[in-house]
């Protein structure tokens, strides 16, 4: 069954059962027009009129939700789907209806989940806990996760172990700290230890790698000063498009007008390193042009009259912070 993961992400104080609020998301999605959808009980079959469906949902086996009907809402296994992808033929009983336009999600909700995650105070994690979990909001304590959950299947389902199961946890709490710490649990250990205690912000990436043995990173952010290169070409006639002659600014956001390009997106500081990249030149060389810096973030380019026009690209380096 190719079932989609999909994300949880959870706001609130910490691991509290009693103020999550949990919004259930998809990575694809496909919405029909008004009217476009029939559905046929004799057949099981949901048919478009105009559009197609995507390929997606054309996978046998696959899990897809559908919402946006009066009496069709939930969960299919894909059959097939024919060869002009307009008719799709699921498992399930369907009931004719013509509705006034539907949404297919690519995967199913699993509202048993919340039953698993809401524990009061603090957090425990199964088989099918999500693989994706941000922590907002105030801690208010120090709460433990216990992940040893999600190291082996139901045994309904074998009960095999589950190595190279992976989440991610993004922990962005307000008061995360020594004493309002996340003490994360598994059946063996994490990174050699019996436990791993979070006590600052940031994304971690836990993985099982067998016999309730995790090994946990912390990934790199961009608020970290973590660094960013942009090349942003420009051509020769953009030294003299804008208002100044022999002058091209390189915008930190919004839209280029005349003898402006980008924008960079860099964050805004009133200095950077910047090169200049020759493109009309055989092998392309770097030039020296007299470089100036708003405070803003825009990046003033300015050549020597007499030197000809030319097209290039400007290299910046900076962070996103």
């Amino acid at each position: 069954m190719a079932k989609i993961n999909y994300t949880h992400v959870f706001a609130g104080a910490g691991f509290s059962g009693e103020t999550w609020d949990i919004a259930q998301g998809y990575n694809q999605s496909y919405s029909s027009t008004a009217g476009d959808a029939a559905f046929l009980a004799s057949g099981k079959t949901i048919t478009l009129t105009t559009g197609t469906f995507p390929a997606w949902a054309a996978e046998p086996g696959k899990e897809i939700d559908i919402t946006g009907t009066t009496s069709n809402d939930g969960t299919y296994t894909v059959v097939s789907l024919d060869g002009t992808s307009k008719i799709l033929t699921v498992k399930e009983t369907l009931v004719d209806e013509t509705p006034a336009g539907v949404t297919v999600f690519d995967g199913s909700i699993d509202t048993a989940i919340q039953d698993i995650l809401l524990k009061t105070g603090n957090g425990a994690l199964l088989e099918d806990a999500p693989h994706v979990l941000e922590s907002t909001g105030a801690l208010g304590a120090a709460r433990t996760l216990d992940i040893s959950g999600m190291e082996v299947e139901l045994a309904a389902r074998g009960g095999m172990d589950l190595p190279g199961r992976f989440f991610y946890l993004s922990v962005r709490n307000t008061d995360v700290s020594s004493t309002n710490s996340i003490t994360v649990s598994a059946g063996l250990t994490i990174n050699g230890a019996a436990t791993f205690v979070i006590n600052n912000t940031g994304d971690y990436l836990f993985h099982h790698t067998k016999d309730g043995a995790w090994r946990v990173n912390l990934l790199p952010r961009p608020d970290e000063q973590a660094a960013v290169l942009k090349r942003i070409p420009f051509v020769a006639a953009d030294w003299d498009a804008g208002a100044v002659n022999d002058t091209i600014k390189v915008i930190q956001t919004g839209t280029a007008a005349a003898g402006e390009v980008g924008p960079h997106e860099i964050a805004a500081y009133d200095s950077y390193l910047v090169q200049i990249i020759n493109t009309d030149l055989s092998p392309n060389e770097i030039v020296d042009v007299e470089v100036q810096f708003d405070s803003n973030g825009d990046v003033i380019l300015k050549k020597a009259r007499k030197a000809a026009d030319f097209a290039g690209i400007v290299v910046i380096s900076g962070t996103l912070d």
